[in-house]
């Protein structure tokens, strides 16, 4: 579905290559395929040109993330939660870089802003409910987990890490349910 529109941004930036729009659509796409290295001087181009949309830092953070460059995205997320405070992936790609930097209470904040500006994104609800499980804090993992259940009935690691939150609160007919 990507690949037209990837040929298109492609061929009109051939054509004119100071699109900073096609600039930002094509690191866009290239960041869905995790196609980082191709994707990051197309967003650091978009930025050049419009520095004032956050989504465009958002995507960059999330390729220096891949790249293994852990501090220079904490401060591209930065960047983007000043541009946009409501940009529930920014929270949650934040959580995950402090967490990855060892900075777990920084995360769980993160995480907790991410669930409530993004109550639909799983990731974040799991790793969120995985710090709260390794802090000794079931009660506030169980909920987490029970919506992580909900979006993805069949996989197992919400189910499992539900039926773990239920022991810790020593609810064991719950943990069995699991």
């Amino acid at each position: 579905e990507y690949e037209d529109a990837q040929k298109n941004l492609n061929r009109a930036l051939e054509e004119n290559p100071n699109q900073p729009l096609a600039h930002y659509y094509l690191g866009d796409i290239l960041v869905t395929q995790n196609a980082c290295t191709l994707a990051v001087p197309h967003l650091e181009k978009a930025i050049s040109a419009y520095p004032g949309l956050a989504r465009t830092y958002f995507l960059l953070g999330k390729c220096r993330v891949s790249a293994g460059e852990v501090q220079p995205a904490f401060e591209i997320f930065q960047k983007a939660l000043e541009l946009d405070p409501n940009l529930a992936e920014a929270h949650a790609a934040k959580g995950l870089a402090l967490y990855t930097s060892g900075r777990p209470a920084e995360a769980s904040a993160a995480f907790e802003d991410a669930v409530r500006l993004g109550p639909d994104l799983y990731e974040a609800q799991m790793n969120l409910s995985a710090l709260y499980l390794d802090s000794s804090q079931a009660a506030e993992a169980i909920p987490l987990l029970k919506a992580a259940v909900e979006k993805k009935p069949q996989e197992f690691r919400p189910n499992y890490s539900l039926a773990e939150a239920y022991l810790e609160a020593e609810d064991t007919a719950s943990a069995r349910g699991q």
